[in-house]
């Protein structure tokens, strides 16, 4: 059986382990998972499909070691684009 590593998959687990919101999980797009100070991290700022509650919600958040082996920052999907649905 093959898992399907969509939307679906990622959001819940990435939501559960990195304290992000649904919202703006949903809306990362591939460029958004980074290496900060060699640690993969997600970005979590305004893009066009993404808009902040508030200027403080605007932060970098670290990568838990689960979802790096999961592989979500191993991106397959070209970096202008959003993760998977």
């Amino acid at each position: 059986m093959q898992l399907v590593q969509n939307g679906l998959y990622w959001v819940p687990l990435t939501a559960a382990l990195t304290g992000a919101r649904r919202e703006e999980i949903a809306a990362l797009k591939a460029a958004e998972i980074t290496a900060i100070d060699g640690l993969p991290a997600l970005i979590i700022a305004p893009n066009a499909n993404r808009g902040l509650k508030s200027l403080t919600a605007r932060r970098d958040l670290p990568l838990h070691p689960q979802l790096v082996e999961l592989g979500l920052a191993k991106a397959p999907w070209p970096s202008n684009e959003r993760l998977p649905k």
